[in-house]
Parts: C-alpha cells; structure tokens; sequence
C-alpha cells in the first residue's frame, strides 16, 4: 500500500513536486510569523530564502526545456 503522497511522485514531474513542496515550506513560515507572531530568526530568514532562490530555479530552467 502506497502513502498518498508518494503517488505525486509518479504523476508529477519532479521538479513541480519539488515547488509545492517548497512554496509549502514558505507559506508555513509566513503564516506562523503573521498569524501567531513566531519570531523568524536571521538563519530562518536565510534558508527560506534559499528555498525561493530554488523555486526560481527551477521554474527558469524549465522554462529552457
């Protein structure tokens, strides 16, 4: 029996997998800071932007293909 999720593996191309899962990350961690006032701290601030440079680039070499 396979979990759900991992059917989006087999449907999906990677790297769209990849964003969601990414864009997730992001919006949790926005609606923590706005929602219920949870610090992001400067390492915080760091990765979820190297999460957004990823999105980025992923979406602009798929654009190449």
């Amino acid at each position: 029996m396979k979990a759900e999720g991992a059917l989006a593996w087999v449907f999906l191309a990677l790297a769209i997998v990849f964003e969601l899962s990414g864009a997730g990350i992001l919006l949790i961690s926005l609606a923590g800071a706005l929602l219920f006032e949870e610090r992001l701290s400067g390492p915080s601030l760091l990765w979820v932007t190297v999460i957004v440079a990823g999105i980025v680039g992923l979406n602009i070499s798929a654009k190449g293909h």
